[in-house]
């Protein structure tokens, strides 16, 4: 967990980056070359992938201090701006969240004073909140020199929301056996809640972790075992759907095994991916050449139960890059 400024400091650096932030909005220009999102369902292995890019290319990002500030991410990202520069992953997270002021941030606040907390298709958005959205990437891509990229677990819910505040956006679709996605959830059901002093009740099972959508209103009063297996099958078919709205060219499949295994040559995947559509990474920082993949919970009680429901639910799965899911259940 990253830990803030003292209130004194947060005071003046807010006072100081109120003032700031026009200025760096006003200087913007356009969009230099098309944002990049990482997209997948809770516990996908998004935010190592985030990391690896953030550490071994030269990116532009919102980082930790940013979303301390999230009315004025570029003055806080310009304030920041050399320790960004020098950012190296230790390749280590806890939820999501990776800790030091200049590490790649999911910027929950920011994205959801421009987007909702909802699944959305963008139809609802405020024309002043999508020029400050365009003119804050527009802004960080100048500031840094570099492409922008962006991974936020609730942007797996505002797929064409992102494509029409950011035309011609690319989305790095991120996978992972559903079964072993459903485990770990279970496993933060468990732990996540404690550990991070939120619990809302007396038993950390019974509560939702992650992300929530009104699409998944008709799973809130299943038993638990239930309601993960159906989370990690309706963001699936949320991901599908939204995702069949964009032309393929666009969509980077990406399998979170497969890049621990290889993350150097996945990773130049990933660049000539983009630079087949004007966006060009530079290499910044070598990275590892494997990482290890680490499983937890199979003790936990129910796990077996758990798998069987998300094998049940994704045998006939129909969409895009089914078989492959179906595949890896099977393996």
């Amino acid at each position: 967990m990253v830990k803030p400024l003292n209130k004194v400091s947060r005071r003046v650096l807010k006072y100081f980056f109120e003032s700031r932030e026009p200025v760096l909005l006003a200087q913007a220009g356009d969009i230099r070359s098309p944002p990049v999102f990482l997209v997948g369902p809770p516990r996908s292995g998004t935010t190592l992938i985030y990391q690896a890019i953030t550490s071994g290319l030269r990116t532009a990002y919102f980082c930790n201090f940013a979303e301390w500030y999230p009315h004025t991410p570029l003055a806080a990202s310009e304030f920041l701006n050399r320790a960004i520069e020098r950012y190296e992953s230790d390749f280590t997270s806890d939820y999501g969240e990776v800790a030091g002021r200049a590490a790649p941030s999911e910027a929950k606040g920011i994205w959801k004073s421009w987007l909702g907390r909802d699944r959305t298709d963008g139809s609802d958005m405020r024309m002043e909140k999508v020029a400050v959205a365009r003119r804050t990437i527009a802004a960080l891509q100048k500031m840094r020199g570099a492409p922008f990229v962006a991974k936020d677990i609730s942007n797996a819910l505002r797929i064409r929301a992102l494509d029409k505040l950011f035309p011609g956006c690319l989305f790095v679709r991120v996978s992972l056996n559903p079964a072993d996605i459903a485990q770990s959830i279970l496993v933060a059901r468990q732990t996540y809640r404690q550990e991070h002093d939120c619990a809302h009740t007396n038993n950390p099972l019974q509560e939702w972790v992650f992300i929530d959508s009104c699409d998944y209103e008709q799973f809130y009063d299943l038993p638990y075992l239930e309601q993960i297996a159906n989370q990690v099958f309706h963001t699936d078919n949320i991901l599908e759907e939204d995702l069949a709205e964009i032309p393929e060219a666009r969509v980077l499949r990406m399998d979170y095994e497969q890049f621990c295994l290889h993350p150097r040559e996945e990773l130049d995947r990933l660049t000539g991916f983009t630079a087949a559509h004007g966006t060009h990474f530079q290499a910044k920082a070598p990275i590892p050449a494997a990482f290890r993949t680490r499983l937890r919970g199979e003790h936990l009680e129910g796990v077996n139960e758990l798998r069987d429901l998300v094998h049940r639910l994704y045998a006939n799965w129909q969409f895009a890059g089914a078989q492959e899911d179906q595949d890896r259940l099977s393996a």
